[in-house]
């Protein structure tokens, strides 16, 4: 793992995992619960939105370990974009079932900002630089 992806000690604990802004300023989240729904999406946003300080960042979140994804957690996640804090979101996967959430987040969600989704983190770190506000 690289070292941009272990959370810090003062990283914010969401209810899917830790979420925290790295010195580069992009949002990286890692979500550990295997599954999620509209609440925990709604409270993971509510998280990331602490953690932009008031100002629109990209978002790197890790979804290894995410196994499924209601139907409304998806579109609770595309709804938070309205608000514009996230610039752009890197979505990180190494499984097929990642890549199936990934795919159905980005096709059928019609997202307000870039989603690309990603297996290396430093491909996908580099993607997500573009998307800073200066």
């Amino acid at each position: 793992m690289h070292d941009f992806m272990i959370p810090p000690p003062d990283a914010l604990v969401a209810p899917s995992g830790p979420v925290w802004l790295s010195d580069d300023g992009i949002i990286i989240t890692i979500g550990k619960a295997e599954s999620q729904d509209t609440e925990a999406a709604r409270e993971n946003m509510a998280y990331t939105k602490r953690v932009t300080a008031g100002k629109p960042r990209p978002l790197l979140v890790d979804i290894t370990k995410v196994k499924s994804m209601s139907k409304g957690a998806r579109e609770e996640y595309v709804k938070q974009q309205e608000e514009q804090f996230i610039t752009a979101v890197a979505l990180l996967t190494n499984s097929s079932i990642g890549s199936m959430i990934a795919n159905i987040f980005i096709g059928l969600n019609k997202p307000y900002v870039p989603v690309k989704m990603f297996t290396d983190p430093l491909k996908a770190k580099d993607w997500l630089m573009q998307y800073r506000e200066n």
